[in-house]
């Protein structure tokens, strides 16, 4: 077994110290990278610059997915997702959001507000306690019971 930073070519560990590389065939010269990384001059990179790294893998940021294994990463649909499948579908809603036939919808209590953005509670209703609460109060930023001030 050879030691961090090298590889086993020609009956001996060699160098192999570039970053995301597998195997080397000669000292510091890469033969193969790691999976999802592609070979590029010597320089083992991900297949397209929307990837990030991400636990030794070119991996699409949060609320994106590949368009296919050799392309960028493109917007999840539909909007208020933020996780999909190779294919683009829809495998995981923001917060307050829930997936429903590929759609994320405001989960209950929350109704959606402020031109569409966001999952919220209904007007005179404050968000305590995991649930949305009546709040007539005016000035008042969160009831914590119906019509009970806690916080101005």
């Amino acid at each position: 077994m050879c030691p961090e930073k090298t590889t086993f070519a020609t009956n001996q560990c060699i160098s192999c110290n570039i970053e995301h590389c597998k195997t080397c065939q000669t000292a510091d010269i890469c033969f193969e990278c790691l999976p999802s990384f592609t070979l590029n001059s010597n320089t083992c990179e991900c297949p397209h610059s929307s990837y990030i790294v991400f636990n030794n893998a070119c991996v699409c940021p949060s609320g994106t997915s590949p368009s296919d294994p050799s392309s960028n990463c493109t917007g999840c649909l539909p909007t208020h997702c933020n996780a999909c499948d190779a294919q683009n579908e829809c495998i995981g809603c923001s917060s307050h959001f829930a997936l429903s036939n590929n759609v994320c919808i405001c989960s209950s209590p929350f109704v959606l507000s402020n031109q569409n953005k966001v999952c919220d509670c209904q007007m005179w209703h404050t968000f305590y306690n995991s649930q949305c609460i009546e709040c007539h109060i005016s000035q008042c930023k969160v009831c914590n019971q119906p019509n009970k001030c806690m916080t101005c």
